[in-house]
């Protein structure tokens, strides 16, 4: 059995959970390429750079590229992501651990690393 969830998502996620938000973050990084609605997906205190300068490494993405992402819960707040970008000249995996955090109900991603 894999180490990661089965499901491969790319959908709008939610903040209903810390896997929503990651894939919630995803979203508007890839599908919406949205640095400010990404950056509101994060806690005020994050480690996420300001919109501003998060703006220029979302346009860096070539357009027509599509991804999925998987998530494995490591403690209720802690998960191992391993995101893969379907870029036009291929595939390219990124493995990173997310911690996120729950404020007034809503769970927000908080640091990459």
């Amino acid at each position: 059995m894999s180490d990661l969830d089965d499901e491969c998502r790319a959908d709008r996620g939610d903040q209903r959970s810390g896997a929503g938000v990651i894939a919630a973050w995803n979203y508007a990084y890839y599908v919406r390429r949205d640095a400010v609605a990404a950056r509101a997906l994060a806690t005020p205190n994050s480690s996420v750079v300001p919109a501003e300068q998060l703006q220029p490494f979302i346009d860096a993405i070539p357009v027509g590229t599509n991804y999925c992402v998987r998530t494995k819960a490591l403690s209720p707040d802690v998960y191992l992501v391993d995101l893969s970008e379907l870029r036009p000249d291929g595939v390219h995996r990124i493995t990173q651990t997310v911690t996120t955090a729950q404020i007034d109900g809503k769970w927000f991603v908080d640091v990459f690393s």
